[in-house]
């Protein structure tokens, strides 16, 4: 196990005392767990990222043909309009403005639980 010494400000330190209290836990096990599923989730995202450029319209389209017809349950419509990403940045000029994504980061070290 190793040690670290973290800086938080005054108020994120009150929000997460209060949050392991609630949990049961301390702010040590806090903090392990949500770093564990930080960790989780980008190698998540990124096993899903390999995984499409292996991917293709054709066998997309393949694959949705073996779905059987029938009605579409409420909620699970199609949408109608395309979604908007909110995130922006704008480029030197300040002029146009780009979608941001999402920047390549080297991969962790496996954390053993």
């Amino acid at each position: 196990m190793s040690s670290l010494s973290l800086k938080l400000p005054d108020s994120i330190h009150r929000h997460l005392k209060r949050a392991a209290d609630v949990d049961g836990i301390s702010i040590n096990q806090f903090i392990s767990l949500a770093v564990a599923e930080k960790l989780s989730a980008l190698q998540t995202y990124d096993i899903i990222a390999e995984r499409a450029k292996g991917g293709s319209r054709a066998s997309f389209l393949q694959a949705m043909a073996l779905i059987p017809k029938g009605p579409v349950a409420k909620g699970d419509e199609p949408r109608t309009t395309p979604i908007k990403s909110n995130k922006t940045r704008e480029t030197a000029g300040g002029a146009a403005k780009t979608p941001v994504t999402r920047k390549r980061r080297v991969r962790p070290a496996r954390v053993s639980a």
